[in-house]
């Protein structure tokens, strides 16, 4: 067509051979993009493939032998990632334009839903039954037609509940499915859905379909094999069960450690081959096979522990090798270790994949360090290391021999393994009864060492007996000697004795007195410690108290602990129109001195705030300087007495939550956002100092709700104890106020009272303590 236009230009006098051919390359190109458009839309409106019986048969390749890759081209794949669609929903005719090729779909996920629909033409047969297996993902929904756009649920799956598996023999993941034409149907297509994911691993769809002609031909050669597998295994675990009795008889008789250890390991392995080769999962587990790999590893892991113990104590009672209990017990700390996080993640997540990734990467390293450990054992030239340590080694052998079968291309062979462990156990069972011949052999010969020795007792004793009678003859001559030594000086000692009773009688008398002044002493302590608590009284009358404190500051806590019965520290609390003035302070000396001027810096403050109505933090601590120095007549003279306080006064303004600050010695800790920040005080008391500055510093800080901030004196921070008996210190204490400041404020208290008192253990109170805090 192309070339007729050409020519056609051409005879019209178009003798440009450059204008002929831009004109034929404009045509070209809008053909072949109407070519590409009409092709797109072809392919994608081509519909899915379907499955004939001619390729089911031939799917068939060998008995054990199904090739999945040949349906792949017929499968198509979704992903659904809500998890909530409905076999109706993606059943409908609308919803085919979402399933994609399978092999276009190059990912998967766990935890994420997979539907995949499958085409089989049954042609003329009305009625046809297949066998499917389904592998790769741990369960499978199948959806079978059946009339009226309705559909037959079957499910399998290598963790699907038995109670709910549709398999025809456990763990084989093989259904019977049927395909029926109903009457007045005309299509001959029947299209199966089947839904799958996982939970622990990537999942994975292999598909293989027989007709059921050959899927029991298939069934009936295997069952022949199961049966010679049964008897092996019957034959196999009996031998187990024998051994075990034997080793728990031995035990009772004897009452060894070493074959308790010994029967319970048998015992344990005896659980690891039913694990193995399903039967455990089958009479445990029944509707719990997800964690049958979890099973068959756990009784591994114990198995080794009774293992390790059993080879500790055989092997040297732990005094000749060292290195074999070091090892030995880090391998049953590890194990233990690896037991309970593993059943922990399955309590708090139900997820065997957590288990999975732990023993992954752990169980190679346990596996080797046990395989140098026997390989060492072979050197010692010991007849009972080495028989361990062949024994074991063997059963190593076999053990990977059976897992490298999982992998590479070796027949598989479960016997192997039984083999390795039936001569392990053996071999064990023997060193015990070598073990326990040794020890007859001992005891006879430790027997007749005894009778020899014994009569060589006999000899020395009557040899003994001459030299002793020669020996009490003379000491019997001695002995008359001395009697007349002593005799005299019994005479003495008589003389000694009257002198003593004179000074005893007079001990007497001066014992008396000493009683009677005692008397008195006590009556003048219970007088004072009378006194003392009536002080205790009047003091805690003095201070704030907790219901009104907590009127105005609802989120507080006030921690205050003596030193003696009165206390040198103490708080102060009071609101004055809309501020609220908080002190702590910490008065010179404890016990009664101290708590005189606590009585005294109390009255002045509430003479400063609550009557002349001082709300300035520096002006109060300025006023209450100055009254504390006409008190006490402090004027910088020598002899005056240089008692005072550090304090730390705060004063909230309630309405726009603004803090000031002034502090004598005493510094205030503040917290806003998660963050602790030290606003220091001035260095200089309540009372006179020499370098004193002639006023406070005001410090303001604009709050939020939810801020913290808290006043104390020292005594928390130079509390003596711990183990090496320092001071607590200020980084501590920081530490652990921002580690509790999320808490209710009362548990805060309680939090710092028991550390306190893990503090002090063996240690006696130093000082005053008193920590306030206060939330926002």
């Amino acid at each position: 067509m192309i070339r007729l236009m050409i020519f056609w230009l051409w005879g019209c006098g178009f003798k440009s051979y450059k204008l002929i051919f831009i004109m034929y390359l404009r045509i070209k190109i809008k053909l072949v993009i109407v070519l590409g458009i009409i092709s797109f839309i072809s392919s994608y409106s081509y519909s899915q493939g379907t499955i004939t019986l001619t390729d089911i048969e031939e799917q068939f390749i060998s008995e054990d032998s199904l090739n999945p890759i040949k349906f792949a081209d017929y499968i198509y794949i979704y992903k659904d990632t809500t998890k909530s669609l409905s076999i109706e929903q993606v059943s409908s005719k609308k919803f085919d334009r979402n399933f994609i090729p399978f092999n276009k779909n190059k990912n998967f996920y766990n935890n994420i839903f997979y539907w995949a629909k499958i085409s089989i033409d049954i042609g003329k047969s009305t009625d046809i039954k297949l066998i499917m297996r389904l592998r790769g993902s741990e369960y499978f929904n199948i959806y079978i037609p059946t009339k009226e756009n309705k559909f037959l649920l079957k499910k399998t799956g290598i963790y699907m509940p038995t109670s709910e598996n549709d398999e025809i023999a456990n763990f084989t993941n093989i259904i019977i499915i049927e395909l029926k034409k109903e009457i007045g149907d005309s299509s001959n297509v029947k299209t199966l859905f089947i839904k799958f994911h996982t939970k622990t691993f990537s999942p994975r769809l292999y598909l293989d379909i027989v007709d059921l002609a050959t899927g029991i031909k298939i069934t009936t050669q295997k069952l022949d094999e199961t049966k010679k597998e049964q008897f092996l295994n019957g034959l196999y675990h009996g031998i187990l069960l024998f051994i075990f009795l034997f080793g728990i008889s031995l035990f009772f008789l004897q009452k060894n450690i070493d074959n308790l250890y010994y029967s319970l390991y048998v015992l344990c392995i005896s659980i690891f081959s039913l694990s193995m080769n399903g039967l455990a999962t089958e009479m445990i587990l029944y509707n719990f096979r997800q964690y049958d790999f979890f099973f068959t590893n756990v009784s591994a892991f114990i198995a080794f522990i009774f293992y390790s113990q059993f080879l500790k104590n055989v092997l040297d009672k732990g005094k000749r090798l060292k290195w074999l209990r070091w090892a030995i017990n880090f391998l049953i700390i590890s194990l233990i270790v690896l037991i309970i996080l593993a059943i922990s993640l399955l309590v708090l997540f139900e997820n065997v994949g957590f288990y999975l990734n732990i023993i992954r990467p752990t169980s190679p390293i346990l596996f080797l360090i046990y395989a140098a450990i026997n390989f060492r054992l072979i050197f010692l030239k010991d007849k009972v290391s080495s028989m361990i340590a062949i024994s074991t080694l063997v059963l190593f052998s076999s053990l990977l021999y059976t897992t490298f079968t999982l992998f590479i291309d070796l027949p598989y062979s479960y016997e192997i393994l039984q083999a390795g462990i039936l001569i392990q156990v053996l071999v064990f069972a023997y060193i015990l009864i070598y073990k326990i011949k040794l020890s007859e052999d001992l005891k006879k010969q430790a027997q007749v060492n005894l009778i020899f020795q014994l009569q060589e007792n006999k000899k020395l004793q009557t040899k003994v007996n001459r030299e002793l009678e020669q020996k009490v003859k003379e000491r019997t001559i001695q002995i008359s000697e001395r009697n007349d030594e002593l005799q005299q000086r019994n005479e003495e000692i008589k003389l000694q004795r009257d002198e003593i009773l004179n000074k005893s009688e007079l001990l007497e008398q001066q014992n008396e007195e000493i009683k009677t002044q005692s008397e008195f002493v006590n009556e003048q302590n219970v007088k004072i410690s009378d006194s003392i608590l009536y002080a205790k009284k009047i003091q805690s009358a003095v201070l704030p108290h907790q219901a009104y404190i907590d009127v105005i500051l609802p989120e507080n806590f006030i921690l205050l602990k003596p030193r003696d019965v009165v206390s040198g520290d103490f708080y102060w609390v009071k609101q004055v129109n809309h501020y609220i003035v908080i002190a702590a302070a910490d008065c010179t000396g404890h016990g009664v001195p101290g708590a005189i001027l606590s009585m005294l810096g109390i009255s002045f403050l509430n003479e400063i705030v609550q009557k002349r109505e001082i709300t300035q933090a520096k002006q109060v601590l300025n006023e209450l300087r100055k009254q504390i120095k006409q008190a006490l007549r402090q004027t910088g003279k020598k002899g005056e007495a240089d008692d005072g306080m550090d304090i730390s006064l705060c004063v909230l303004e309630t309405k726009t939550k603004k803090l000031q600050y002034a502090g004598a010695n005493n510094p205030l800790y503040l917290i806003q956002n998660d963050e602790l920040t030290e606003i220091k005080a001035d260095r200089m008391p309540i009372g006179y100092y020499p370098n004193e500055k002639p006023t406070f510093t005001n410090h303001e800080i604009q709050l939020n709700d939810g801020d913290i901030f808290y006043l104390f004196s020292d005594g928390f921070m130079d509390q003596f104890g711990g183990k090496k008996g320092f001071k607590y210190k200020a980084p501590n204490f920081q530490k652990r106020l921002l580690e509790n400041h999320n808490k209710p404020m009362v548990i805060q208290k309680e939090l710092l009272e028991q550390e306190l008192k893990n503090w002090m253990k063996g240690y006696e109170q130093t000082d005053d303590i008193l920590v306030m805090g206060v939330r926002v």
